[in-house]
């Protein structure tokens, strides 16, 4: 249903991280990194979670550098 995606469930519902461009999440590039963006795409139905919602993709403010470290 959500495609071909690593995905995570926090507090707020379920998440995917969708690469994004450099410049955008204004940070610089460091050998091997790269930033990525959390996208919500469904919220828990009430305060005592135990379903999900499904809803349009919406990009949140939390950015990550994703890379391999040797």
């Amino acid at each position: 249903m959500y495609g071909e995606h690593t995905f995570f469930l926090d507090g707020h519902g379920l998440n995917i991280v969708e690469p994004t461009e450099t410049s955008e999440a204004g940070m610089t590039s460091e050998a091997g990194m790269q930033s990525a963006k959390v996208v919500n795409l469904a919220n828990w139905s009430d305060a005592n979670p135990n379903r999900l919602e499904a809803h349009e993709p919406e990009p949140t403010d939390v950015v990550v550098i994703v890379g391999s470290r040797h």
